[in-house]
């Protein structure tokens, strides 16, 4: 799967969130301090409002960094992810 990035302007929110109404997963990722919980805390407000249905699940990486290494030349099938996120 190719990658895509994109970067958006704070007053951009309604974009993101057209664009990832078109993926099932939607990554936000960058440097420390450059806006990402603020980016995903404006957007859990507009899909809450918009979407009540929808759900949005907020991962920190970070939190789970020995699991990854561990799985590091492992593969990590559907099975896997799926069990990993639930």
């Amino acid at each position: 799967m190719p990658k895509k990035s994109h970067s958006y302007a704070p007053g951009d929110l309604d974009e993101i969130l057209q664009q990832a109404k078109n993926h099932n997963i939607t990554l936000i990722a960058d440097t420390a301090g450059m806006g990402k919980s603020t980016v995903v805390t404006s957007l859990s407000k507009i899909i809450n409002q918009k979407y009540p249905a929808y759900w949005l699940v907020r991962i920190n990486f970070k939190d789970y960094t020995e699991l990854f290494t561990d799985q590091k030349g492992k593969k990590m099938d559907k099975g896997w992810v799926l069990n990993f996120a639930s």
